[in-house]
């Protein structure tokens, strides 16, 4: 019974910033020229506090960072502050000439006093009025920089939300309120940011950023930012697939910092990327009893414990949940999949009245007691609740599922087929026997061993039993393409795509196939796609690089391949494209595209999956 109730997937429920909210760009202050300390916190300081404003959800942020190139070695970036950074035409004029959105631009200067100490100066522009305003001017002693920096929170925040709409009064006070109460933790941690900022993003860290975050860490065990900052940099490092030296640096934090549950998070993370379950699980039971209030902790253990179907860790962190007020709906809704898994439906119930109580919009709560109440041949009531259910989400597959169900009970054949056609129609997966997925195992070694035509008869045998295996398709677009037939490799490509609308590789594969042929404005398009379902995966950035060479947008294919170089620094093959692009960039005009094929026919299959 417990495959016949729906899981909640426990997916993400933070909420984005909401629709017209206010647009808020932060600009660099301008620094006197010589002195490299006001230089960094020239950079830093807008940062940070934009990063505070950020926290509450309320506001679209945008940070200018004036970026360069840095051809003199060592690191790739450097800052190249304009000199009228101060001025409001500047500002007015650069937002404009790149289509930046806003509704209010930050900006100002820094300088030192005679004193020793430093005079910040902050200025807001606002694009209804038209107008510039000096929302903060004041001189302190540097050391003094964690009070100060709560009054400048607090003054930005109140022009940034002017009207009062966004933020209660607690809110804005809340950020005159330091984060820290250690100078040297906050100026370590500033050091780092900018560190962060301007490394070679193509090479490994140095462990001297390392050792300055884990420094500011033992001076302030608590400063979400600093913690933030050495879970980003574990992050960095998988990107050159150094799991290894990111769990060291995990280990080393949680030595540090045992409140610090963002680093059991990240090194739980890194221990499933690698496939050791039980070490992720271990790590997160242990952050959990050491930190039994924090409900992020405890969604992630339970949803581990959930998928290694250890039940009653599962509950425990559920309940964990609901006692953090940490997404209550979902917590319910599966401690009633668990109580019916049980046999228990009267505690299921209860559950899912709870979900639906705590969240009146649970799709998956109403279908599941569509479920509970046709396994009781109450089929009025399950009627009611899918129907609430339909309305809801039409698109769910669990309601025809269960609509499925209580027809086939009925004895209403045709309405039960029709349901389940609806289910498969929202869902293809269903459709997966366990006959269709042994067959898809044998088409995938054939297919690896060379045996292309031995894995086509595979798939005319999956056909007969279902014409919605998206992907039996996907594979016999594979071996057909191994084998030149590239027309019905399209074909096939085109009919995995149109049955799985969210599986990015059958649109990457198709998206090939089109560039072969010269249809760019086709393969654009689902390059696009691809991108947009699997932002993480280098080698469809790197197809849609291809594309764009194709159509002689050579800036913007450079940029493209630049960001799958951060994605995947140690390939190789993505330095060769980038090193053919530079150069052609610098001629984007070229009267023909003389040594262009012979580069695309050379490099065009490098990135396929």
């Amino acid at each position: 019974m417990f495959k016949d109730f729906n899981i909640d997937d426990l997916g993400d429920k933070s909420q984005n910033s909401q629709l017209g909210s206010p647009k808020a760009v932060f600009f660099p202050l301008k620094p006197p020229e010589t002195i490299d300390r006001l230089n960094m916190l020239a950079r830093v300081l807008p940062k940070y506090i934009s990063m505070r404003l950020e926290k509450f959800n309320k506001f679209e942020i945008f940070y200018v960072y004036f970026l360069n190139k840095n051809n003199s070695g060592g690191n790739d970036v450097q800052v190249s502050l304009p000199e009228n950074l101060c001025d409001e035409k500047f500002i007015i004029d650069y937002l404009d000439k790149l289509n930046i959105k806003y509704d209010i631009a930050f900006y100002g200067r820094i300088n030192t006093l005679a004193d020793g100490g430093i005079s910040i100066s902050i200025m807001s522009y606002s694009k209804a009025s038209q107008k510039s305003s000096e929302i903060y001017n004041a001189g302190f002693k540097l050391n003094e920089i964690n009070d100060k920096i709560g009054d400048i929170s607090y003054k930005i925040s109140l022009a940034a939300d002017c009207e009062g709409d966004y933020l209660a009064s607690e809110d804005h006070e809340s950020l005159q309120k330091s984060e820290t109460g250690s100078f040297e933790t906050l100026y370590d941690y500033f050091e780092v940011i900018d560190d962060l900022t301007l490394r070679n993003p193509y090479t490994p860290l140095h462990d001297s950023i390392v050792d300055k975050a884990l420094e500011a860490l033992e001076n302030d065990k608590s400063f979400d930012h600093i913690i933030d900052s050495i879970a980003f940099i574990c992050d960095d490092f998988l990107r050159f697939n150094m799991s290894d030296k990111a769990l060291q640096i995990c280990d080393r934090g949680i030595s540090v910092s045992k409140s610090a549950y963002k680093l059991y998070l990240t090194k739980a993370k890194i221990l499933l990327n690698l496939g050791d379950y039980e070490n992720a699980f271990k790590t997160l039971r242990e952050c959990l009893d050491i930190n039994p209030g924090i409900g992020d902790v405890a969604f992630n253990f339970g949803k581990l414990a959930l998928s290694m179907q250890k039940a009653q860790d599962a509950k425990f962190a559920f309940n964990k949940m609901i006692e953090c007020s940490f997404n209550v709906s979902s917590a319910y809704d599966n401690l009633g999949v668990m109580a019916a898994a049980e046999g228990d439906i009267d505690s299921a119930i209860n559950f899912w009245h709870k979900a639906i109580e705590f969240e009146p919009a649970k799709v998956s709560a109403y279908t599941n007691l569509a479920r509970a109440y046709i396994e009781l041949s109450d089929f009025e009531k399950a009627e009611n609740y899918l129907q609430k259910a339909r309305l809801l989400n039409p698109s769910y597959f669990m309601i025809y599922l269960n609509y499925y169900v209580m027809h086939k009970t009925l004895g209403n054949k045709e309405e039960a087929e029709k349901n389940y056609n609806l289910a498969v129609e929202h869902n293809p997966d269903l459709a997966l026997t366990d006959e269709i997925r042994a067959e898809l195992k044998k088409m995938i070694t054939l297919i690896d061993s060379d045996k292309e035509n031995e894995a086509l008869g595979i798939c005319a045998k999956i056909s007969e039993m279902t014409d919605k295996c998206w992907q039996a398709y996907f594979l016999s677009g594979i071996a057909l393409r191994k084998l030149k037939n590239i027309d019905e490799a399209e074909h096939n490509f085109l009919k995995s795509a149109q049955i799985n609308q969210k599986f990015p590789d059958a649109q990457n594969e198709l998206g090939l196939i089109y560039l072969s042929k010269g249809k760019l404005d086709d393969a654009m398009m689902l390059f696009n796609n691809a991108v947009s379902l699997a932002p993480s995966n280098a080698g469809f950035l790197c197809n849609l690089g291809l594309c764009l060479i194709e159509m002689k947008n050579y800036e913007q294919a450079r940029n493209t391949f630049y960001k799958a170089k951060y994605i995947s620094p140690n390939d190789t093959k993505i330095d060769e494209c980038m090193e053919f692009l530079n150069k052609r960039c610098g001629t984007p005009q070229a009267p023909d595209n003389a040594g262009l094929k012979g580069f695309l026919n050379k490099i065009k299959n490098l990135f396929k999956k």
